[in-house]
């Protein structure tokens, strides 16, 4: 989905968010992503930046289990998509060894 194609609609409930977590190759193949292996998943979330600048943790859940592919989602049922706008979303995988990866924001915009 690019940058400018709409989410969603401000005020929808049961949005489908689903982000894949990548790092760099290293150090055999620079400037190549791979998937980020959630195996060892943790308590990982998904961050949502509204236009307001709010942002919202999500408890999210590993896709595919067991995570090799770096797919988490979450299902809003509570409806935090409530106003118009551009917002930011991104993946924060929690692994059981203690390390946390932070993904890159994608922008998303949400109509009326």
């Amino acid at each position: 989905m690019s940058s400018s194609e709409v989410l969603s609609r401000a005020g929808n409930i049961n949005t489908r968010f689903e982000v894949t977590l990548q790092e760099e190759d290293l150090p055999g193949n620079p400037g190549t992503f791979i998937a980020f292996d959630l195996t060892n998943n943790l308590g990982s979330t998904i961050e949502v930046k509204k236009d307001d600048e709010t942002v919202v943790a999500l408890v999210a859940t590993v896709k595919n289990p067991p995570g090799t592919d770096g797919i988490l989602e979450h299902t809003d049922a509570a409806g935090i998509l409530d106003i118009e706008g551009t917002y930011y979303i991104r993946g924060i995988g929690r692994l059981t060894t203690g390390s946390v990866f932070k993904g890159s924001w994608e922008k998303r915009l949400i109509g009326k």
